[in-house]
């Protein structure tokens, strides 16, 4: 019996992930953002809860280490995050760029590998919707 009541979107993950189980948990790139992966279930479709960790103003609660990445950026236990310093800026993938890149990719290049490798890290879902003509 809960003795207490969950809210609406939490509700809405438990029911989406009830029948699934945790496959793997992985930090993406250097910031504090965790991507928990839920595989399996009965229609065999995974999910995503893609999460960041910090507190309500940056401040740093926690860390395995402190870090100096540059002279002016610290980052230690109470130390206010730099959102600024970790964020990436990903080139622009126009249909025309995606073309030429693509046209040297030879015949055993796995496709992800070799995107990442001419674009750098890409949120690929970003550019789903992208209408690429036939080459």
């Amino acid at each position: 019996m809960l003795l207490y009541s969950l809210s609406t979107n939490s509700n809405s993950i438990r029911k989406h992930l009830r029948t699934r189980r945790l496959t793997s948990v992985r930090q993406l790139g250097s910031d504090r953002i965790v991507d928990f992966d839920f595989g399996g279930g009965e229609s065999g479709q995974g999910y995503h809860i893609i999460a960041e960790f910090y507190a309500s103003d940056f401040r740093i609660l926690s860390l395995l280490r402190v870090v100096q990445p540059s002279e002016n950026v610290r980052m230690a236990v109470g130390e206010l995050y730099n959102t600024e310093t970790v964020a990436r800026d990903f080139q622009e993938i126009t249909a025309t760029r995606l073309q030429e890149v693509l046209k040297k990719a030879g015949p055993k290049d796995v496709l992800k590998k070799f995107l990442n490798s001419s674009f750098g890290r890409v949120p690929w879902r970003s550019i789903s919707n992208m209408h690429i003509p036939v080459l």
